[in-house]
C-alpha cells in the first residue's frame, strides 16, 4: 500500500542509454508535475552520467543506487516506466505489475502490458508519447488504479512453475 499521495514514477534497472534513460529524463523535465516525483533505482552507467548532472538538483528527482530488494520502492510508486530502446523480456515490468502498478513501457520492453489495459506501450524514444501517458495516468486516479490492479490479476499467472512447466511440455513436443 502506497503511504502518501505524492505522483510517483518509478523505474528500476540499469540507468543506462539502451534502457531509454534520456527521454525518460526528457518527458519528466519538461511536464514538471506538482506534487510529483521521479525515482531512478539501479545502477549507474557511465553513458548516462554526463545526462544525470543535468537533472541531479531538481526537487522532484531522486537517485538511489542498486536495491537488492526493491518492494519497498515498487510500492511507494504510482506508475511504472520502462522507456527500453532494446530489452528481451523485463523481469522489472512483472515486479512491477505483481506489485499492482500501472506500466509504461515502450513496446521494444518485452513486457506483458496488453496497451490500454495494465499500462501503455509507446514507441521507443518517443518523449511525447511518454508524457502525455505519464500525465493522463496523473490526471486519472481512478484509471491509475483499474490499471494497476488489472496488471496484478494479469501477471499472478506468470509464475516460475508456470514457466517451468511450458518448457518441459515444449521439450517434450520437440521430442515427440
Amino acid at each position: 500500500k502506497k503511504e502518501d499521495d505524492v505522483f510517483r514514477i518509478l523505474f528500476v534497472g540499469r540507468l543506462s542509454l539502451r534502457k531509454g534513460i534520456p527521454y525518460l529524463l526528457q518527458a519528466w523535465n519538461e511536464l514538471d508535475l506538482k506534487n510529483a516525483e521521479l525515482l531512478l533505482v539501479g545502477s549507474l552507467s557511465k553513458d548516462v552520467r554526463p545526462l544525470l548532472g543535468r537533472y541531479r538538483r531538481k526537487k522532484n528527482f531522486e537517485l538511489r543506487g542498486y536495491l537488492s530488494d526493491p518492494v519497498k520502492v515498487f510500492n511507494s510508486a504510482s506508475v511504472f516506466v520502462c522507456p527500453s530502446i532494446e530489452e528481451g523480456s523485463a523481469l522489472v515490468t512483472y515486479e512491477a505489475m505483481a506489485c499492482g502498478l500501472p506500466v509504461i513501457a515502450t513496446v521494444n520492453a518485452g513486457s506483458l502490458v496488453r496497451d490500454g489495459k495494465e499500462g501503455f506501450l509507446t514507441p521507443i524514444r518517443d518523449v511525447e508519447a511518454l508524457k502525455e501517458k505519464i500525465e493522463f495516468l496523473y490526471e486519472n486516479a481512478e484509471k491509475r488504479g483499474e490499471m494497476g490492479r488489472a496488471a496484478r490479476e494479469r501477471v499472478s499467472s506468470f509464475t516460475w512453475d508456470r514457466y517451468g512447466d511450458n518448457l518441459v511440455k515444449a521439450y517434450e513436443r520437440v521430442a515427440s
